[in-house]
């Protein structure tokens, strides 16, 4: 009799545990204990302030007063939850002892979290994906829908400026894998059920659509080979060669004019995967899962790395399917990517921007920011994972006219400011990536009312957040910066979390060098 293998925490907790008795005096004391630190905190706070002073009554402003009193309440609600949001996440007790208990309840009943999914061979799968492909998780058809009209205005606006598009969605590890999942899945792996009308509406549409997962899954038979990580979200190395020589196939023939490169020989990678570390196991025992890859760097005829240039007439938008072998932040080495293997495989540079987390949103805001990267272009091609399909953003995006070629200042500055809001950083170890860069909306520069911008930070490293994270809006704010655009080849591809609504949108755009100071009112 196999484990079970969807047992939720909170079942191999209580298996564990079993019954415990306790008398009634110490349950009523610890019921005043928990109730009384719940509500100290939230009093504490509010008897200092949210950043919002106590309205008084004047005559005539009777409608400011109850306007007031709504900015109040909302703002202690959200304080509120805010601080139960931490109190869960962060605190000592769930520091301390989750680490045990998941490791028990993995090692002992092959049980997950409500991240990742544990099959009966130990094969780890993210539970949105196995969501997607089982449609437990299933998106409204309005999210599905806003896909593709997202993207089939992507193609009219590159059309209109003669560019050709081609799409590359990523099959889920699931879709490919899916004997691990026989217990849960269709003998046929499974694609959501919206996939295939998506898929035709493109089409119908004109958008060209490379889709790889016939090619993947064949991959998998011919060779007997896994095509994903066993304890990653992502491809292996060889799959994701597999579709750079598919898809190098599809463009224009090599130009005899652009530098040589060359496929070093293969470099031995040993990782435990994100999704290893999304169990947030013991250390010991997520370094047991560790597993090998093999990459293949590309490097120019002169041994120098690979780069991508912004001259070339192709440019690849992508997520952490590009970047996996590309950047070492996500640990399986650097220069061996998608980009880095369709570039040899054509025998010419190509341009890339690659956003982890970032395939159905940031990379479109990004071209959007940026609308030089266009110039030149013959072909654009936009890979992304699709899960994005139905958890991904895909708010209308358009790409304004080229801006002016003048440089950019790239000399450093002070910013004093107002924090107007701060965009969320998910829970360490929740997601699958362990660095995060958080947006800043600052207002009233240098005591400007009208003068704002946005500053991209480093809110989280190695699952770590940074001080930067915890800052709260109504915070007076001093912070050494320079322009983004001075720094995005540095840190560009790592998980962005934007804004929703016109702070996105701003045009003045920093990057906070250090963690920003608070400064007096």
């Amino acid at each position: 009799m196999p484990p079970k293998i969807d047992m939720s925490r909170e079942e191999a907790a209580e298996r564990e545990i079993g019954s415990t008795s306790v008398s009634r005096g110490v349950k009523v004391l610890l019921v005043v204990l928990f109730l009384t630190s719940l509500l100290a905190i939230p009093l504490i706070q509010a008897t200092r302030g949210f950043g919002v002073k106590t309205p008084t009554k004047e005559a005539g402003k009777e409608t400011e007063i109850f306007a007031r009193l709504a900015e109040i309440n909302h703002a202690f609600k959200t304080k509120t939850l805010n601080i139960e949001k931490s109190l869960e996440e962060h605190s000592f007790l769930t520091k301390t002892f989750l680490p045990p208990v998941q490791t028990l309840a993995f090692r002992w009943f092959g049980v997950g979290n409500e991240k990742v999914y544990v099959a009966p061979d130990g094969w780890l799968f993210y539970r949105p994906d196995v969501d997607y492909a089982l449609e437990s998780g299933r998106a409204p058809t309005s999210q599905i829908d806003s896909a593709s009209k997202a993207l089939i205005a992507l193609h009219t606006d590159l059309a209109s400026r003669g560019i050709r598009l081609i799409l590359l969605p990523v099959p889920v590890k699931p879709v490919v894998e899916s004997s691990p999942l026989a217990e849960k899945t269709t003998p046929t792996p499974p694609h959501h059920v919206a996939y295939g009308p998506f898929l035709a509406t493109l089409r119908e549409a004109g958008v060209e659509v490379f889709d790889p997962t016939n090619l993947l899954i064949e991959a998998r038979k011919t060779t007997a080979l896994p095509q994903y990580l066993k304890t990653d979200t992502h491809w292996t190395p060889a799959a994701m060669e597999t579709v750079a020589d598919a898809l190098a196939k599809k463009l224009t023939p090599p130009s005899p004019s652009a530098p040589a490169l060359r496929r070093e020989p293969p470099v031995t990678i040993k990782n435990s995967g994100d999704l290893a570390a999304m169990l947030q196991l013991l250390p010991e025992t997520n370094a047991a899962l560790a597993e090998s890859a093999e990459i293949h760097p590309i490097q120019l005829s002169d041994g120098s790395p690979w780069q991508p240039d912004a001259a070339s007439d192709v440019l690849l938008l992508g997520d952490s399917f590009t970047n996996i072998y590309s950047t070492p932040d996500l640990g399986w080495g650097e220069g061996a990517g998608l980009a880095e293997h369709l570039s040899w495989r054509l025998g010419r540079p190509i341009d890339r921007i690659a956003i982890n987390a970032g395939g159905s949103l940031t990379v479109r805001q990004n071209l959007a920011r940026n609308p030089n990267r266009l110039d030149g272009k013959k072909v654009v091609i936009y890979e992304f994972a699709v899960r994005e399909l139905t958890s991904g953003d895909w708010r209308p995006i358009s790409i304004p006219a080229a801006k002016s070629s003048a440089p950019s200042a790239k000399s450093s500055t002070t910013l004093t400011g107002i924090l107007k809001a701060i965009s969320p950083l998910p829970a360490p170890g929740s997601v699958p990536y362990k660095d995060a860069v958080i947006s800043l909306h600052l207002t009233e520069i240098h005591g400007d009312p009208g003068a704002e911008a946005l500053v991209f930070a480093r809110g989280m490293i190695g699952n770590v957040p940074t001080a930067a994270s915890l800052l709260q809006p109504g915070t007076r704010l001093s912070l050494d910066a320079v322009p983004w655009e001075s720094v995005e080849s540095q840190f560009g591809a790592i998980t962005r979390i934007e804004f929703d609504g016109p702070a996105a949108d701003l045009e003045t755009i920093y990057w906070a060098q250090e963690n920003p100071v608070v400064t007096p009112p």
